[in-house]
């Protein structure tokens, strides 16, 4: 299971299963605590942005503002293209394709391409990732197992040069 997906359980027991009207009743020696919590991933700016995202939700709601509604206004009611579709609508001439993507539905894609399973070699990905996939030219089908990762790469892993301020 991917590291985050272990934490989830925590989140929600600490974020008051994501309830906004609990999260901005949240006393500040309990959200403070949160910012050392080892059971949660502790980036301040990641949690504070739960805490402004509850109290923006709240603002919607308290003006009759359906998020639902106002979420689908973006995409005019329609589901937009994945990332699979995407591919498939490739010019068959095309001979580099990149994506930019989210999880799950990059390490889903990346799971099909290889064919492994979601539970191994896809829970790759973490919040940014590079994948170079070695892929057949027929964009428009894109079988289980119809491409070959090259190479995989982290923002950690990279490695940038000594740079000197002038």
């Amino acid at each position: 299971m991917a590291y985050h997906l272990r934490k989830w359980d925590a989140y929600h027991a600490l974020f008051h299963n994501f309830n906004p009207d609990a999260l901005v009743r949240m006393p500040d020696y309990e959200r403070e605590a949160l910012y050392t919590n080892p059971a949660i991933i502790r980036s301040q700016a990641k949690i504070d942005a739960i805490f402004t995202n509850a109290r923006a939700y709240l603002k919607l709601r308290d003006r009759g503002q359906d998020f639902s509604e106002l979420l689908w206004k973006f995409v005019d009611f329609e589901p937009t293209i994945n990332a699979y579709q995407a591919l498939s609508e490739v010019p068959t001439d095309a001979e580099r394709v990149m994506l930019i993507g989210h999880n799950p539905g990059f390490e889903m894609l990346m799971a099909h391409l290889t064919k492994t399973t979601s539970d191994s070699s896809a829970r790759l990905f973490p919040t940014a990732a590079l994948a170079h996939f070695i892929m057949p030219n027929d964009w428009k089908s894109l079988p289980l197992g119809s491409g070959k990762l090259a190479n995989f790469v982290r923002p950690k892993e990279i490695q940038l040069p000594n740079c000197k301020e002038s």
